[in-house]
């Protein structure tokens, strides 16, 4: 979609209709008055220029979250059971009281499929 009518006037501390959409958008210059950080998080330039934008303001959101999940015994427990739920054990073909043809057919067939 092309931008039309794109306001002059945009403050870039507010929030604003997009136009002809049915959303909003916030603009804001400090993300510490909107996240639970007491810094700004800004992008990160590398030695060779390459910009990231950090895990929170020290760069630890992903582990501080697994430290809290795994501080909370019902959180963790749902957590396992989703994963369970999700990924399971894999497929798993019971043959144990198959004949030996029966055990090759079932592992050819395994193999071809994956």
């Amino acid at each position: 979609m092309k931008p039309q009518n794109i306001s002059p006037s945009i403050s870039y501390n507010s929030v604003e209709q997009l136009p002809q959409a049915k959303g909003s958008v916030l603009f804001i210059e400090d993300s510490s008055k909107v996240f639970k950080d007491d810094v700004d998080i800004r992008p990160i330039t590398l030695s060779d220029g390459t910009k990231y934008m950090p895990w929170g303001g020290d760069n630890m959101m992903p582990y501080n979250i697994l430290d809290m999940v795994e501080k909370d015994e019902t959180l963790s427990t749902c957590q396992m059971f989703n994963a369970e739920v999700c990924y399971g054990s894999g497929l798993q073909y019971r043959s144990d009281s198959c004949t030996a043809e029966v055990k090759a057919g079932i592992r050819d067939r395994f193999f071809d499929s994956f």
